[in-house]
């Protein structure tokens, strides 16, 4: 973080609490929402809604399997509110992975998914 000139005690500050268990999530976020960043990143989907019950101003970042799908924001192109993230396993983006992965190896003749029936 350094290279990119943050500091310590200058322009950064660290809250404890990375890789909390899920009954502390709520305390922590709110820990984070009183040192007033500029922005949060948070995921999944429970570190996402502690935030989004306390503040409606600060910037909130998600990372979830979809954000759509777990209620968080309305849409991709319109998430609404100060919620917006990125949907790792969001199925509007299905397509997409397939051409980027046709274009990182070109001459792709077989193809192999190994997936989790339960999710989406």
């Amino acid at each position: 973080m350094r290279i990119n000139g943050l500091v310590e005690g200058q322009n950064l500050q660290i809250v404890d609490g990375f890789g909390v268990s899920f009954d502390r999530v709520p305390t922590v976020a709110a820990s984070i929402i009183a040192a007033s960043p500029d922005v949060i990143v948070c995921g999944p989907e429970v570190p996402i809604r502690a935030p989004q019950k306390l503040t409606k101003t600060i910037p909130l970042i998600g990372m979830t399997e979809d954000v759509v799908g777990e209620g968080l924001v309305a849409s991709l192109p319109r998430p609404g509110g100060n919620t917006t993230g990125i949907s790792l396993l969001t199925p509007e983006l299905d397509g997409k992975r397939q051409e980027i992965l046709l274009e990182a190896i070109p001459g792709l003749r077989k193809l192999a998914i190994l997936a989790d029936a339960r999710v989406g």
